[in-house]
């Protein structure tokens, strides 16, 4: 994988970097903070400075209720995309297509068959509006302190076609 915009949290300055990230984010929208200690978290960063972060959980164990319904998800290789956060003075650039052509290879290397997740409204209509085809799997709830999002992304059709796009600006770069 490319290492260039994103690192793997690996040293206690980094999860200090890492939490620094999400937690500022969190803290804007008032969501409560849970903690995880999963072996997928990353750092992107935009002129060396940590500008997003991303932590993935493999869902081994089951779906969680708002899931449990999508029957495309049974038997499946499922990632949840938790603390997708971006640092606002980082928002209006391309960090977020960064953040996708990660998860594609991240996807790709791992043979990830779906992402789930639950995201911010704002999130969810700017990704919608961006040509990201997440399939909405259940009403807006509210969680720890907003209202989100239960979404579905089906790696080989929705990332597939952004990694074939990612392909060729990479060939042609």
């Amino acid at each position: 994988m490319n290492t260039k915009f994103y690192k793997k949290v690996n040293t206690n300055e980094e999860k200090e970097m890492f939490n620094g990230v999400w937690q500022t984010c969190w803290a804007e929208k008032g969501f409560e903070f849970e903690y995880f200690n999963t072996p997928y978290q990353y750092l992107f960063f935009k002129k060396n400075n940590p500008a997003a972060c991303v932590e993935l959980k493999e869902l081994k164990q089951g779906l969680t209720s708002y899931y449990a319904s999508c029957k495309e998800l049974k038997g499946k290789n499922v990632v949840e995309i938790d603390k997708l956060s971006i640092l606002n003075e980082y928002r209006s650039g391309n960090i977020l297509l960064k953040i996708f052509s990660f998860l594609y290879e991240f996807a790709e290397a791992r043979e990830v068959d779906y992402y789930v997740s639950i995201i911010e409204p704002n999130l969810y209509s700017s990704l919608m509006e961006r040509g990201f085809p997440f399939n909405q799997v259940d009403e807006p709830f509210y969680y720890k302190g907003d209202y989100v999002v239960p979404v579905v992304l089906d790696v080989q059709k929705a990332l597939g076609k952004v990694g074939q796009k990612l392909r060729l600006k990479k060939t042609t770069a």
